[in-house]
This record gives structure tokens, C-alpha cells and sequence, in this order.
């Protein structure tokens, strides 16, 4: 979210007009800096991916149908061809984006219910049967 940046309010001026969206491929080596301050990760501020007011979207597969996935997806959710793209493209021009969905319950192996996050990948934008729905951009 940015240096100092932990929550929306740490915008100044705060403009609730702004949606605002974030992108984290499965493994991305920036889930190790995000939300942690230990340097020399200090500039990178508050986890998007969990902050109020931010919509997390799904990173899906690149063009070849592999996971948009680990080291390389960081800078690879710009690949030609890729969910990914398609998804930033969607965002910019006010289409429709696939979010991630809510985490799911399950039973831990004591039978307990569990908060897990929903499994990925979520995406394929040419296939009419992908889990989820689009989001309408306002």
C-alpha cells in the first residue's frame, strides 16, 4: 500500500470515491514484504490484500494455460495473453474484473471449522464455466 500505509485512511486526502483493487499471483515473493516492517522491506506498507476497502482479483493462468504462479509472477502478471492482464486491462477501462471470493469454512482435523482461503485459480475469461462471477466496474 505504500510507505506508512496500513490502512485507507493513511491516504491524505482520503478520497472514498476510489476503488481501489489488488493483484497477488499464489507465492508472489512480495507476500514476504507486504505488511511486514523489517527492513529493508520498511517502504512497502500495510497488505492490500487484507486492508477494508480494497478488492482483491484473481491473477488466473498465463496464454500457455499454466498458473500465473511464484518467483516470476510478480512482473509476469503483465504477460501478453494472461488472466492477469486481461484482468489490470479491466480495471483501466472500467469492465468487468473476477475477485477473489471469500475464504471458505472447512473442518480442521479435530472437526473444527476452519477459515481457509477459497482454492485458486479462479480465472479463464474464454471459458463461460470458470467459478465466480464478474464484477461490474461502476
Amino acid at each position: 500500500m505504500g510507505m506508512g500505509a496500513s490502512t485507507i485512511a493513511d491516504y491524505t486526502p482520503t478520497n472514498s470515491q476510489v476503488q481501489r483493487y489488488s493483484m497477488t499471483a499464489p507465492s508472489d515473493p512480495i507476500t514476504l514484504a507486504q505488511g511486514n516492517y523489517i527492513p529493508p522491506w520498511v517502504g512497502h506498507g500495510g497488505d492490500p490484500n487484507t486492508m477494508k476497502g480494497v478488492t482483491q482479483i484473481s491473477t488466473g493462468y498465463y496464454s500457455d494455460g499454466s498458473l500465473v504462479y511464484g518467483q516470476g509472477a510478480h512482473g509476469g502478471v503483465f504477460d501478453s495473453g494472461s488472466d492477469s492482464r486481461y484482468q489490470i486491462f479491466q480495471v483501466i477501462t472500467g469492465g468487468s474484473v473476477y475477485v477473489v471470493p471469500d475464504p471458505i469454512m472447512v473442518e480442521d482435523v479435530r472437526g473444527l471449522p476452519k477459515e481457509v482461503p477459497f482454492p485458486m485459480p479462479l480465472v479463464r475469461p474464454d471459458d463461460p464455466s470458470v467459478l465466480g462471477q464478474p464484477k461490474d466496474i461502476p
